[in-house]
């Protein structure tokens, strides 16, 4: 199980790096299967809408990701709802969501001035490096802090610049438990270049991934 907590972060960053080729949100084929919109579907319909993207995930994979998101009330549904939000949200090209036709005429307009945003990906090593990070902090940021990462985001954008991600790091007083290679790490790994070549990191799905492993590694404490 441990080994699986420690995974999960890789499994995720696996997924994310893969949707960014896809032209619609996973979420896309699984809430069809909501029918009641309770927010949960089965494990077959979960695993079923996975392989419409090809995501090439093993078998060991796919037991990583139903550990983590399956109902505990009843192991044979999933809350796809909180995997969904956390790939989709931070893996797809604005343009590649589902637009008014307004506003997909104007990203369009954009994109000829524009290159596109740029997302990094992260090798085995630094997914491993990810994962021993998030570890560290997720007892210490939670989505509790949530209000405060948007208090340093003015236009809401969901999104902060390095310097402002660290510093919010530095005022939580946690900067001091991670290493200066982690911090590079979880930056790459959360973050998104912008046209201008910056990074910039997206706060809600760092807080959603510390989450996700602070409730694996509680669960795992009844084991």
């Amino acid at each position: 199980m441990a080994k699986r907590e420690c995974n999960i972060i890789g499994v995720l960053a696996k997924i994310k790096s893969n949707l960014i080729c896809f032209r619609a949100k996973i979420n896309d084929y699984m809430e069809p299967y909501d029918k009641t919109k309770s927010g949960l579907i089965t494990v077959e319909h979960f695993l079923s809408a996975l392989k419409v993207h090809d995501l090439n995930l093993s078998q060991t994979e796919n037991e990583i990701l139903l550990d983590v998101f399956c109902y505990p009330q009843d192991t044979k549904l999933v809350e796809y709802t909180k995997f969904t939000r956390t790939v989709d949200e931070s893996s797809l090209r604005p343009c590649l969501t589902h637009t008014p036709l307004k506003e997909a005429m104007k990203l369009a307009a954009e994109a000829v001035a524009k290159p596109p945003i740029e997302y990094e990906f992260l090798n085995f090593s630094e997914r491993q490096t990810a994962s021993i990070a998030m570890k560290k902090l997720n007892r210490l940021v939670t989505l509790g802090n949530l209000d405060y990462f948007k208090s340093l985001d003015p236009e809401q954008k969901g999104t902060l610049d390095r310097y402002t991600f660290m510093k919010a790091l530095y005022d939580l007083k946690v900067l001091h438990f991670i290493t200066i290679k982690e911090l590079e790490v979880l930056m790459k790994c959360f973050g998104i270049k912008n046209e201008r070549d910056q990074i910039l990191i997206n706060y809600t799905a760092f807080l959603n991934g510390l989450d996700i492993v602070f409730k694996n590694q509680k669960a795992a404490e009844f084991i």
